[in-house]
């Protein structure tokens, strides 16, 4: 099973222990990364991703609903200058993940009408949870799942 990190620590790992005991003769093999892994080529078995499903020979089920947050601290915002609408951040620091795309891009919906814009930055990491506080110690900005900023620590975590 594949999923990402920050899901994978909030809302998998601590059901876990229920599973094994339930089901003790299956082998679960967990790799928690937010890097897509190729389902289709025997990466994993099952995968918990968010956003569209990319390959049209696997079936999907919606577990729910995320949305992304555009960040950034108050110190990056003083020296840099808030932007006020999305064109503005292509004069800006944005942090994204290092997966290899088509293109780095953010999505942004402005009068109805979907668009994006390719972002750059210093810096990219493989996670959301590194991204963002890459962006809270004000290296720059950063699109990151809402669920990075309200994290609660796993049963365990101190």
């Amino acid at each position: 099973m594949s999923t990402s990190i920050l899901y994978g620590r909030m809302f998998l790992v601590p059901v876990l222990g229920d599973f094994v005991r339930r089901y003790p003769d299956i082998l679960l093999d967990i790799s928690l990364t937010d890097t897509v892994v190729d389902i289709a080529g025997g990466q994993a078995d099952v995968g918990v991703r968010f956003g569209p499903l990319s390959d049209g020979s696997l079936t999907a089920r919606k577990l729910g609903e995320t949305r992304k947050v555009i960040v950034a601290s108050p110190d990056y915002l003083s020296r840099r200058g808030s932007p006020q609408v999305p064109e503005d951040l292509l004069t800006h620091d944005c942090l994204g993940f290092n997966f290899r795309r088509v293109a780095p891009t953010w999505p942004f919906l402005k009068d109805g009408h979907e668009y994006s814009l390719i972002i750059k930055g210093s810096v990219e990491a493989n996670n959301g949870e590194t991204l963002g506080q890459l962006a809270a110690e004000g290296v720059g900005v950063t699109r990151v799942g809402i669920e990075v900023l309200t994290r609660r620590r796993p049963r365990g975590e101190l």
